[in-house]
């Protein structure tokens, strides 16, 4: 179930871990979905042409929420899942990671991939900027002119952005945008009115 209200982070941020010889470069950034997260996999790729693997996680919410993760040539669980744990851990969505590794010649085994990659990705998170977002919901409504100006009168009283606007065909439509914990107040108001038609509408 996709929740009212989640953690972020407010832009990229990058950290770097190394073990015998290995580098680690950790990159955390917003991300809205899993196309936004190829292309902004694609640019770091093409910014370390020389690096040896691209693991990753993912943390998105479109219809719902999911959770992606990729070893990139790594043993099986090593590297994907561990940095996606750390995703889970920190509870944070709309999130991309990508832990960069380019190889300093010594094997770590599988328990040593395991902590560098967790690592990583928990020192990564901790140097960013995590941040609250609360849905917002976005109601358009059909209707004469009176009786629209009329609810924009009463979402002034609960402090909703509220716009009339003439569409192309000399129609009236109305736009309310306010935080989705107040979708069933606005409902209940709307609902009471004669003669509109209205769509909700979810964002962040």
């Amino acid at each position: 179930m996709i929740t009212e209200t989640y953690r972020s982070v407010a832009s990229t941020f990058i950290s770097l871990l190394s073990v015998k010889n290995s580098k680690f470069i950790a990159v955390i950034f917003p991300c809205s979905s899993l196309d936004n997260f190829k292309i902004e996999l694609s640019q770091l790729k093409k910014q370390h042409p020389k690096a040896s693997h691209f693991c990753h996680a993912i943390a998105v919410k479109e219809n719902e929420i999911s959770f992606r993760s990729s070893d990139d040539g790594e043993p099986s669980g090593t590297a994907g899942l561990p940095i996606l744990g750390q995703l889970k851990s920190a509870q944070l969505l709309q999130v991309g990671i990508v832990v960069i590794r380019y190889y300093g010649g010594t094997k770590l085994g599988a328990s040593g991939l395991i902590q560098a990659y967790k690592e990583s990705a928990r020192l990564v998170i901790e140097s960013s900027d995590v941040i609250v977002i609360e849905q917002k919901i976005r109601i358009e409504i059909q209707g004469e002119y009176g009786v629209l100006m009329g609810i924009v009168s009463r979402c002034a009283k609960y402090k909703w952005k509220a716009e009339v606007k003439v569409k192309i065909d000399n129609t009236y439509q109305m736009e309310i945008i306010t935080l989705e914990s107040e979708k069933n107040k606005v409902n209940e108001m709307i609902s009471k009115i004669n003669d509109i038609s209205f769509e909700i509408y979810i964002f962040n």
